[in-house]
């Protein structure tokens, strides 16, 4: 079945990204099936996902090596160049002290040996099966991470996005409002009724509200591009948003000490530290023998002529074999290597510990941004509703000659300030809100949605 799902993930690797593109035309995102897209998409998920696939085959390899025998058949053919020769008593001559030389060996020699071998007991790879299954359940998890961080990306790059588009709007408003005043101040002024200097400044402003919004545009085209990395989409393709404004929750959960338990971080590294205990194990159990039974079968030809090597049938033997090596010394390696493991383990340990103390302030700090940046969001809202209520009404009495042009471009600026502080505000709580749902786990709510 494993191989079945590999064969499956590789082949949609290849399909051409030109039948996503005919799918996704003229689609309307939310911010729903943006990340539904991400997490189908994303190559870092994609290969995050092969890696599954890989640590659980190293668990079916480590597997056949144990459950399964072994066999080979294995052929030779030897030619003796020169034969060699021993020293002989001469018995034909009866003078046993003569010594005379003698060649006993076959010229021509082969022969063909099949051997089946069983492992019956093996404690590295007993332990290999198990640290691999281990590793296998670290992959999953890490395939979790990879979603998590993809999905933190996504939801940022899509709140950057509308509030691209909110500035860009409220840039066009300010383009159009300066616009009016421009046309207003020249008419007065090719009417005598105006002062150059209030022209000026107003042209000025306009000049400064037309440039904003060119950047504004220019912001919106990165983000974009940004939102088309972050959910693995080609950045030629057409990407519709759903302009729906991303709303703030005013009703947060407070911080909640549990939740360092739905980290994936800490997850992984109890992994971690279980993998380390194995091999531990493995290493205090290298003193158990390996047991290993074997039969063999083969023939042998010989002979002094190649022509006649195998005219005969051959001398065939065959041999059952029960294989025991037990470890006795081994030069005080195998303790220092326990030591090593159990050094090992402390880290890994003291690593947890360090994460636990990390994510607690991660959370805090989080939480203490997300407030901040709340209360800051809600101040700048209405700051921004008393600097447009201040400039409508300097802009009538402007119209109606009491201020001059200095006041006007003065509010003008004012309310282009607090929008602007408006905006940062806003798109701080959206992200402090992200980092927080990051730091409790929460985030990790997207996956199964």
């Amino acid at each position: 079945m494993r191989p079945f799902l590999i064969i499956c993930r590789i082949f949609f690797l290849i399909i051409p990204g030109s039948i996503y593109s005919q799918q996704n035309a003229g689609k309307i995102f939310t911010l729903k099936e943006l990340i539904s897209y991400a997490l189908q998409n994303h190559n870092s998920i994609k290969n995050a996902h092969l890696n599954e696939d890989v640590t659980h085959l190293t668990v079916k390899i480590n597997q056949a090596d144990w459950w399964f025998p072994k066999a080979n058949i294995t052929g030779s053919f030897q030619e003796y160049l020169q034969l060699p020769t021993s020293l002989s008593p001469n018995f034909s001559s009866g003078n046993l002290d003569e010594r005379i030389t003698v060649s006993s060996a076959n010229k021509y020699s082969s022969g063909v040996y099949g051997q089946i071998e069983q492992s019956i007991f093996n404690p590295d790879q007993l332990y290999s099966i198990k640290s691999s299954k281990i590793m296998a359940s670290m992959a999953e998890k890490q395939t979790t991470q990879t979603q998590i961080e993809t999905i933190e990306n996504t939801i940022k790059a899509y709140y950057s996005i509308m509030m691209s588009k909110e500035s860009i709007r409220l840039a066009q408003s300010n383009v159009s409002r300066a616009e009016k005043a421009v046309k207003d101040a020249q008419t007065a002024y090719n009417a005598g009724t105006g002062e150059r200097v209030d022209l000026d400044r107003l042209k000025v402003s306009y000049n400064n509200s037309s440039n904003e919004l060119t950047i504004a545009q220019r912001a919106l085209d990165y983000n974009m591009t940004l939102l088309h990395f972050a959910i693995g989409m080609d950045s030629k393709e057409e990407l519709i948003l759903d302009d729906t404004s991303a709303t703030i929750n005013p009703e947060l959960l407070v911080l909640d000490s549990t939740a360092i338990n739905d980290r994936i971080e800490r997850k992984i590294q109890q992994d971690q530290i279980e993998a380390n205990y194995m091999e531990m194990k493995r290493l205090k159990n290298g003193i158990l023998p390996t047991v290993s039974a074997a039969i063999n079968y083969g023939y042998d030809f010989m002979g002094q002529e190649f022509n006649t090597l195998y005219s005969n049938s051959g001398f065939n033997s065959s041999a059952l074999m029960l294989n025991v090596t037990i470890p006795v010394f081994t030069g005080t390696v195998r303790k220092k290597q326990i030591d090593q493991a159990k050094l090992i383990i402390q880290q890994s340990e003291n690593e947890l510990t360090l994460l636990d103390q990390q994510i607690e302030v991660e959370q805090k700090e989080a939480l203490t941004n997300y407030h901040n940046n709340l209360d800051t969001w809600k101040t700048q809202e209405e700051n921004l509703k008393l600097t447009t209520g201040t400039y409508e009404r300097i802009s009538q009495r402007y119209n109606n000659g009491i201020a001059d042009g200095l006041d006007l471009v003065t509010a003008d600026n004012e309310l282009k300030l607090a929008q602007n502080s408006y905006l940062s505000s806003y798109i701080n709580a959206l992200i402090s809100m992200v980092d927080y749902e990051v730091s409790t786990g929460g985030i990790a709510k997207w996956i199964n949605k």
